[in-house]
């Protein structure tokens, strides 16, 4: 009999800390979602401007090498 009233006073402390829990872990789940997503977002800008630079830079060289095969060159003929 006296396990009776610690068990409703358990039951009842679940019962209303389970909706608690259950919200803290969903806020945490949510806030972890933002961070991953921002996250991401950073490393997709940082690569998109990896990929601007190196195409940026492959012109500039082929613009270069272009220049340079146009370039009037000395020929001696013997």
């Amino acid at each position: 009999m006296l396990l009776l009233p610690l068990w409703v006073m358990t039951g009842h402390n679940l019962a209303e800390q389970a909706p608690n829990a259950a919200k803290s872990g969903l806020m945490w789940a949510f806030e972890a979602y933002e961070k991953a997503q921002t996250a991401v977002a950073e490393a997709s800008e940082s690569f998109q401007d990896l990929v601007a630079e190196a195409r940026s830079e492959m012109m500039e060289q082929k613009t270069a090498r272009a220049a340079a095969s146009e370039e009037p060159r000395e020929v001696t003929i013997s």
